[in-house]
Parts: structure tokens; sequence; C-alpha cells
């Protein structure tokens, strides 16, 4: 679905077995026909509350970026256009996971603890907080990080968040 040239949407195109319309329409979304096709297809595009659609390029912190879910949330928000700020303080996440987005413009790797207060220079839109261990035996050897990531973690990327007017999700 092309957006007007001054104006980037996130598209995603609906298939044969999609509910009916009226019943997927969201305050966040709007439904366009799908040109080219020939078979009446929809798609839809994300637009912000105020029925505007999404302008700019986007921009998302997302903590646990080296883990394999950070990680792999971080190439989909390339994919998708937005500059990605991917946060890990690397005690169970790997370089490794970051290999395909290294050199990437759009692509910052912060190695920080989440646990304590911190700042990102410039623009936020959207904060992703996915730092956490990701096994019973991570969990067992590393007790007060598990906890402070999900404690301390959530309230300074909630205060992140706050600052910069962004959206969160945890």
């Amino acid at each position: 679905c092309p957006a007007p040239a001054d104006r980037v949407a996130r598209v995603s195109r609906v298939g044969p077995n999609t509910p009916e319309l009226a019943d997927v329409v969201s305050s966040h979304h709007r439904w366009t026909e799908l040109p080219g096709t020939g078979r009446g297809a929809k798609c839809r595009i994300s637009i912000l509350g105020n029925g505007e659609a999404m302008t700019g390029t986007k921009r998302v912190v997302i903590t646990g970026g080296a883990g394999f879910v950070g990680s792999n949330l971080c190439e989909r928000f390339l994919g998708e256009g937005w500059r990605v700020v991917a946060i890990d303080n690397l005690i169970t996440g790997t370089n490794r996971n970051l290999d395909s987005m290294i050199g990437n413009d759009a692509f910052e790797v912060v190695n920080a603890d989440i646990t304590k207060p911190m700042n990102i220079d410039g623009p936020v839109d959207l904060v992703l907080h996915f730092a956490s261990l990701a096994s019973p035996l991570k969990y067992f050897e590393h007790q007060l990080e598990t906890l402070r990531a999900g404690s301390d973690g959530t309230f300074n990327t909630l205060d992140l968040a706050q600052d910069k007017g962004a959206r969160y999700l945890v």
C-alpha cells in the first residue's frame, strides 16, 4: 500500500481468512484498498491516535537487545524503517545476535545496566523492556540481577518513556 511521498506508514496485508473489517479497525489503524491486486484485497495502515499517518522516522529503545527476543525485535523494527537503540549488559545476551545489524546507520548498541538510571540522547517514540534472563539456570546464577531487571529496570525504562513522551511495552 503506497503512502503519500511525505508520509511513512507501516502496512500489513490482509489474507483471505481475515475477520470482517469492522471487527479489526481500531483507533490506531485504518484500512484502504490494496491497489493492483484486482481482488479487492485490503491493507492496514498504522496511524496515530489523532488519525494522522505516522510521519518521519520513528525511534525505538529495546532493552535486552542482544538477547534472543530482543535481537529479533531489533531486526523487525529495522526492517520496518525504525531507528533502533539496543540496550544490553551482556550477562546472557551476546554480540553475535547483533552481527547482522552492526554497521546499519539506523542501529545503535548501548552496553548498559538498566537497573541504573539512564538517559538516551535524542527523541524516543517507543520503549520495549525485554531485559531478563531466559533460563531457570541463569535465574539461579543471577538471582538478584533477575529481580532488579524486573523491578528497577522496569522503573528506569518507565522513567525514560515518561521523560521522552514515548509509548511503553513491557
